[in-house]
């Protein structure tokens, strides 16, 4: 009888974990059942396809826009500041129809770090600005340059200022 009893208040026991780790796995599964239909909402809500509006063309007697630029080759120095003082490069830039064709950075540091720096822009900053339209061209970080890209972004501003139409 005393083993009955020892058997009985260890299955009691063992019931009592049983039945918490049960109600975790029940909560834990509702809750990603929960995550699951809330990205599912919000996934159909974002793709949902607007009505189409009817599109009708008419012929107009108007140009195609006009260049905002002036075409050619412009050049200007960039200047930017780092610790170590002002720095400057050489930005030339071809333009045809407000589209940047060609640009060249010439490297104008004066010291072993910047060198490293402006060197590195240059390596990186083609495939961001040719065939771009100048208005729309403006860097960040290029390569591991994040100081060079003022200077280049200061040129071509003076550049779209000489441009201009």
């Amino acid at each position: 009888m005393e083993n009955e009893e020892k058997r009985e208040e260890s299955a009691s026991q063992g019931g009592g974990s049983g039945k918490i780790i049960g109600i975790i796995a029940v909560v834990i599964v509702l809750a990603l059942a929960g995550f699951a239909y809330e990205s599912q909402a919000k996934q159909k809500t974002e793709t949902a396809i607007a009505p189409q509006k009817k599109v009708t063309s008419q012929p107009t007697n108007t140009a195609m826009a006009k260049p905002m630029f002036k075409n050619g080759t412009y050049s200007a120095e960039g200047d930017y500041t780092t610790h170590v003082g002002q720095k400057h490069i050489k930005v030339t830039i071809t333009l045809n129809n407000d589209i940047i064709t060609d640009a060249d950075v010439k490297d104008e540091a004066d010291d072993r770090m910047s060198v490293h720096f402006q060197d590195s822009f240059i390596s990186g900053y083609k495939p961001l600005v040719v065939g771009k339209d100048i208005s729309k061209v403006h860097l960040g970080k290029v390569a591991l340059s994040s100081l060079t890209p003022n200077g280049f972004n200061s040129a071509l501003q003076t550049i779209e200022n000489e441009s201009k139409s």
